[in-house]
């Protein structure tokens, strides 16, 4: 017997969009992607082409609609998103619930990985920090199965805290724009004057010492703030997702040995996991609490 097409979830990151089609169970039946690149700018053009996309999954055994999405969230709401216009007050929720007829959740994409490492992970601890390491750089906690999102719902944006870097003659970056993968180009432009994409430079580091440096520093931040992640949130695991962790094979391994050194094991967790849940924040929009 055919299994039938419960859940329509669309994952809207800065570098893709993915529109996925589970049954009840989560299994995954039809999966389309896109390059966020090639979408037009501006919250009217932007969202018109989400949702002519969603309407041509809207087959007839649909029952629910979750988007996650790369922006500042509450209750269906988005508050913020650069590639929207920056400081807006949409109600997503509200409107494609309107233009499908079908009950739709919004939620933040990384509060979205947490919630599908919670329910689908082997790792079944209760209390855990995800940090996702992607394009830019956030962070989600689990505290006794529950997200804490702040006041605002905007807890996590430890990527709007800046470092001053002596390593690079004092300038100051936000640490999103220091431990992600626009970090990593841009430690590696201050070193080498050049433009390189950070896959290009984890695969090339034998044959470039800037290369080599720009991980080196990259490594020593993601370790500091693996530090600072175990002092304020003390989570029994640290998970790590995103599309860096391709390239872990290149940092993880000594970023595991620096940490075990700067972190006492009072504060310390006692494991740092890479997450294994494919499509997590796509899974993850459907478990949202709040449901239009």
């Amino acid at each position: 017997m055919n299994k039938k097409e419960f859940f329509l979830a669309i994952d809207i990151g800065g570098t893709k969009i993915d529109f996925c089609r589970f049954d009840e169970d989560f299994n995954l039946l039809f999966h389309e992607r896109f390059l966020t690149k090639n979408f037009p700018t501006g919250k009217n053009s932007f969202l018109k082409e989400i949702l002519k996309i969603a309407k041509k999954h809207q087959v007839k055994e649909l029952k629910r609609v979750g988007i996650s999405i790369n922006c500042s969230v509450k209750k269906g709401v988005i508050k913020y998103a650069s590639f929207l216009g920056g400081k807006i007050n949409y109600p997503l929720a509200f409107n494609f619930s309107k233009k499908l007829n079908l009950p739709v959740s919004v939620i933040n994409d990384v509060y979205a990985m947490a919630l599908a490492e919670l329910y689908f992970s082997k790792n079944k601890d209760k209390d855990f920090t995800l940090i996702n390491l992607g394009t830019g750089l956030r962070l989600a906690h689990i505290s006794s199965g529950k997200p804490l999102k702040g006041s605002t719902e905007q807890a996590g944006e430890i990527g709007s805290i800046e470092v001053c870097l002596p390593e690079l003659n004092h300038k100051t970056l936000k640490m999103d724009d220091l431990v992600s993968g626009k970090g990593l180009e841009n430690i590696f432009y201050c070193l080498a004057e050049k433009k390189e994409k950070a896959e290009f430079i984890f695969n090339n580091l034998n044959r470039d010492k800037n290369k080599k440096r720009a991980v080196a520093i990259f490594s020593d931040y993601l370790v500091e703030l693996l530090g600072q992640v175990s002092f304020f949130y003390n989570p029994e695991t640290i998970v790590l997702s995103g599309g860096l962790l391709k390239s872990q094979s290149k940092f993880l391994p000594i970023v595991r040995k620096k940490y075990l050194k700067k972190v006492p094991g009072f504060f310390r967790a006692k494991k740092i996991i890479v997450s294994k849940i494919n499509l997590s924040a796509a899974k993850g929009a459907l478990l949202s609490d709040y449901v239009f």
